[in-house]
């Protein structure tokens, strides 16, 4: 005599694999709830699905070229308007912004705090002069970064909050 803790009866010897296999197909049609992540990952999906498709559709070549173009250059401002609509998310964003610009505004903020040290202050003007050329210099990826660590920092959030929503 045999107990499952699985299933939550007796072995498969004394209630038969019929009463196995309906228990485990009572488990498997459960529905899987979705969190937040997944629901607006899931409709993001769905949207550049049905805008692929649009833009497949386009009988003339040049503008196919074109609107595939201009769909892969604003795809992650539309992930990212997406996505805004979930208040943590903007926090994030703006954090990692900040964090990720620090190396421009944190050597401005040194020169004006120790604007009467010359040597000091030309030394972080110029550092925070070259930081920005380099940030905005073309194919410079700060967006992308910004972009794919608040993914990352928020995709985290979401995990642990799951966590602790199931405890």
């Amino acid at each position: 005599m045999g107990f499952s803790f699985a299933a939550g009866r007796l072995s498969d010897e004394e209630t038969g694999p019929e009463a196995a296999d309906e228990g485990v197909r009572a488990m498997e049609n459960e529905p899987k709830k979705e969190n937040a992540f997944e629901t607006s990952l899931r409709k993001y999906r769905q949207s550049t699905e049905a805008e692929k498709a649009a833009i497949a559709a386009e009988p003339k070549k040049w503008r196919r070229f074109w609107k595939r173009l201009l769909y892969w250059l604003f795809k992650p401002f539309r992930y990212l308007w997406a996505e805004l609509h979930d208040w943590r998310f903007l926090v994030v964003f703006a954090v990692v912004i900040v964090a990720v610009g620090s190396e421009v505004w944190v050597p401005l903020v040194l020169a004006g705090f120790f604007w009467s040290d010359e040597a000091f202050r030309i030394s972080m003007l110029a550092t925070a002069g070259t930081f920005e050329a380099f940030w905005l210099a073309p194919f410079t990826p700060f967006l992308g970064i910004c972009i794919a660590l608040t993914i990352a920092i928020k995709a985290g959030i979401d995990k642990i909050a799951e966590k602790r929503k199931g405890k």
